[in-house]
């Protein structure tokens, strides 16, 4: 099996490597925890429990400054009530304490959720709530018990967190149902660079720009770059629709993952590896 950067690097048609190539193994690594973190903010809620999870303990010192988070996708908050509201023994004696499930609001509510605010909205021990603002959960009201917790999925996965690029393609090291969808944004972003250098004339492989060959009257190079450069923003499109339709099957619960057959190197890419350097 391929790593991401080897994967890459075969669709491309040239060497995804540290250095001196037109996308580079540090790119890889970007566009898969780029394309990790959309594919998880639109994958069912069912799906992302098999997903590696994280989990944070509600310091009781810091309880009202909230638990960073990140950008990552909250799994489920869980907040300790203060005072006992379980009868474990059926005796009518309230004798434990309880987990309750909190419920998320707007952050635009928070204030309202407020203990004492009067409000509807009004947070209590049996009701809790939280909000997200700046990367950071909150819970209402304010909790500072242990057992009061923040589960989200964990991106980049740990094993991603280092050279994410030597990672084998479908070898399990993420959600094999969703490794596809990835690929498909990893190699988007790929071929957008690659693009993007072409027309700029920064590109390793293709060297000068349309508009310096057409000045140059290397009219030969002029209309390869020209087919290169159409090519290339076909291939971009493609890839984009591609995936944009992987992610509306997802999120519909219809997603079925398939090897990313359509991703052809493209024969006129091929042919000018090297030529205008």
């Amino acid at each position: 099996m391929a790593s991401y950067a080897e994967y890459a690097s075969s669709i491309l048609g040239e060497p995804v490597s540290a250095s001196g190539s037109d996308v580079l193994q540090s790119d890889i690594s970007e566009f898969m925890v780029e394309g990790a973190q959309f594919v998880v903010n639109a994958m069912p809620k069912e799906m992302l429990w098999a997903m590696e999870s994280n989990q944070d303990f509600v310091d009781g010192s810091n309880a009202a400054e909230g638990v960073a988070v990140g950008s990552n996708k909250i799994l489920q908050v869980v907040r300790e009530s203060d005072s006992l509201l379980l009868d474990t023994n059926n005796n009518g004696q309230l004798n434990a304490y309880s987990s309750v499930e909190c419920r998320e609001i707007p952050t635009a509510l928070a204030g309202r959720a407020a203990v004492g605010s009067g409000w509807q909205e009004e947070a209590s021990e049996t009701d809790p709530v939280y909000y997200k603002i700046g990367g950071k959960v909150h819970i209402l009201p304010t909790s500072t018990k242990t057992n009061s917790k923040v589960y989200w999925v964990q991106v980049p996965p740990s094993a991603w967190e280092s050279n994410a690029h030597a990672q084998v393609y479908m070898n399990g090291t993420i959600l094999k149902e969703i490794e596809p969808l990835i690929m498909l944004y990893v190699l988007k972003k790929a071929f957008a660079v690659k693009l993007a250098k072409i027309q700029f004339g920064t590109s390793v492989a293709q060297g000068g720009t349309l508009e310096a060959y057409i000045a140059d009257e290397d009219l030969d190079m002029a209309q390869a770059q020209q087919l290169l450069i159409s090519d290339l923003q076909a291939m971009v499109k493609n890839l984009e629709n591609e995936f944009q339709l992987g992610i509306q099957l997802l999120m519909e619960g219809t997603y079925k993952p398939e090897l990313i057959a359509k991703a052809q190197t493209q024969d006129t890419y091929a042919k000018l590896q090297g030529r205008g350097a």
